[in-house]
Parts: C-alpha cells; structure tokens; sequence
C-alpha cells in the first residue's frame, strides 16, 4: 500500500530520473521554404517490423499509418519514422499523439513566422504546452512565485553568485517545500476518506471537529521528515496517538480498507499519468541560432527535455529564432556597389 511520502518521494524522482518514464525522442526538422518534418526513433521488435504496428508492438507516440515513412538506416532493431509537412500548419493541424498516450489531450499551439530582410531571413518557431489542470491546493502557499518558476523551469537563475553547497542548500529547501505540497495535497484527499468513515472510529470529538482538524493534524504527523516510511500502518497509529482511539490502525491495515481504493484511484489520475511520459525534442532550423530558451545547442541541433513538470506551475514554451544569410543579397549589392564605383570613376575620368 502505497503512503503519502512514498508519494512524494517517488513523484520527485520520476521528474528528475529519465528511466522512471516513457522517453520518446522526437526531432523536428523546419525547412528554408517553410515546410517541415517531424521525426521519431526507437527500438523495434520484429514483429513491428513484419507490419503488425498494434498497441503492443508500435513503441512510437504516434499511430503508424500511410503518412509516415519508416527505414532502418541503421540495423533492423532501431527504425525512423518520418511524415512531412507543407508547412508548420498543417503539422499544427494533423500532427496528434495516439489516444493512448497520456498527453493525447493537451492542446499545443504551433507558432512560424518567417521574415525577409534582404541580407538575412529569420526564422521564428514555438510550440506551447498548456498548464496541466490538477485540484490540488496552489502551489504558491508551500512556496514563492519565482521558487516555483526557479523548481520547475530553471528561471528566473535564483542561484547565480552561489557556490555548490549554497546551491545545495537551496535546492532541498526547495524540495522540502514540493515535498510537502504533495504530501498535503494527498492528505486532503485521504482525509475526505476518514471523514466519510468518522463514525467507525469512535471518536471523542464532533464530526465537525474531526474534518477542522485536518491541518493540525497533517503537520503533527510531520510527514516531510518520514521520506522512507513505506507502509500506511504508521500514519493509522499516529491518528490513534493524537486522537486516542484504536480503530485507525485497523482500519488502514484491512485487507478491504477503503484507503486501498483510494491508493489505487489516486495513483490513476490523470494528473499522475502525465509524469510519466518525455520528450527528447530536437529542433532543427536553416541557418544560424540566435535565440533558444533553456536548449542546448549540440551542432546546430537545439535540444529540450520536455517533462510533464515543466507544464505543473504553468504553460511551457519550447521557442527558438535563427538566421540565415541570403548569399545572393550580398553578391547583388556587392555588384551594385563595385557598378556604382565604375560608374562614379569614369565620370571623374570624363571630366
């Protein structure tokens, strides 16, 4: 049976650990006329590659029909697979996650915009990922605005000027505080549960007591400082401690308790199901980078880890601008400005 801080600390390390998730590796390719590709690589069973690409053998995030192209460029256990676009609209338009993976939901905005300059063209590009709803308690009563923007993000850069210890410090205060806000927000939910199951306890207080309790009660525990705890038992024999009662325990111990239930249902949320997947997102673009929000640049190829996380305090955008020269503007003005001395020399010269 799960508990709430195996909650946290297992929620904390599927954010920060690829291996907890299901990380796909996604590139997207945008030409100099404006047209695009986007493309997916992954490791292959043999009977994907036989053509039978069901739930079961299609590692990709994406439904595998006759506008994507696959090859093997490699060996025959890893496979590409790639589907181009006229333009970044149509990949806005039709470009979709199959329903079973977990973001097939979230409605991401595509943004291009190309612009002619004579020496050089620009080229802009964002994708969006909208904020994940949740009914949690905000985030900002367990921590400050730029904590949270800082915790998931990396911005604003709230440890610049510090040392590695000082870093250190900061970063577990900050996940003293994320800890805690998960842990109470599934101890609101928990609780809703012994409320609904007051009269089994026989307890001295009022059902109206009982449910104002709830806060005092989940700092007494003090769950923050029980990250290894990992059976639902203690939390039933601290509530008979701090309610002096004896039916708690037994009542998170049955084998038919309905806080099993609740594990389970809680553990399934759609919230919950979002953590669990990531993007590896490449982005290729003509010409020079000149602007990329939090990516690294790893030979012309601009690189983001795309996390559910990123989405939890609010939207995320994935944006990038580059620039590419127009040889032909420089050789036309080149040839216009050695006309123009031409022509300025030989008036002098008539003269």
């Amino acid at each position: 049976m799960k508990t709430i801080i195996k909650f946290a600390a297992i929620l904390i390390i599927s954010l920060f650990v690829t291996s907890c998730s299901n990380n796909h590796e996604m590139l997207t390719v945008i030409n100099p006329d404006g047209s695009c590709c986007r493309e997916f690589y992954s490791s292959v069973d043999s009977v994907f590659k036989s053509g039978n690409m069901d739930k079961n053998h299609n590692p990709f995030p994406i439904i595998i029909d006759s506008t994507w192209n696959i090859s093997y460029p490699f060996d025959e256990s890893q496979a590409f697979v790639r589907r181009n676009y006229q333009s970044v609209e149509e990949l806005a338009n039709t470009f979709k996650l199959k329903p079973s993976h977990s973001w097939s939901d979230l409605n991401i905005e595509y943004r291009f915009n190309k612009s002619f300059r004579w020496f050089y063209t620009y080229y802009d590009y964002s994708e969006t990922y909208p904020k994940i709803e949740t009914s949690f308690s905000p985030l900002n009563e367990f921590m400050e605005d730029d904590d949270i923007d800082f915790w998931f993000n990396g911005q604003p850069n709230l440890t610049s000027g510090m040392n590695g210890i000082e870093m250190k410090e900061y970063t577990e205060q900050l996940s003293d505080k994320y800890n805690q806000w998960l842990a109470y927000n599934y101890w609101i939910a928990m609780y809703e549960i012994l409320v609904d199951h007051y009269e089994v306890f026989d307890l001295s207080v009022s059902k109206e007591d009982f449910v104002l309790m709830r806060d005092s009660l989940f700092h007494k525990i003090k769950f923050s400082d029980l990250i290894n705890t990992e059976n639902n038992a203690y939390i039933g024999k601290k509530m008979d401690e701090l309610l002096v009662s004896n039916k708690f325990t037994s009542f998170f111990e049955a084998a038919d308790s309905p806080i099993t239930k609740f594990d389970d249902d809680f553990w399934n949320q759609k919230f919950m199901k979002y953590m669990e997947e990531t993007f590896t997102f490449k982005l290729l673009m003509p010409g020079k980078t000149l602007k990329a929000t939090n990516a690294i640049n790893q030979n012309d190829t601009l690189i983001w880890r795309l996390t559910a996380y990123r989405m939890v305090s609010d939207s995320y955008t994935i944006q990038a601008q580059t620039r590419k020269a127009n040889i032909w503007a420089f050789i036309v003005t080149g040839l216009f400005i050695v006309l123009a001395g031409v022509i300025v020399f030989y008036k002098k010269k008539n003269k």
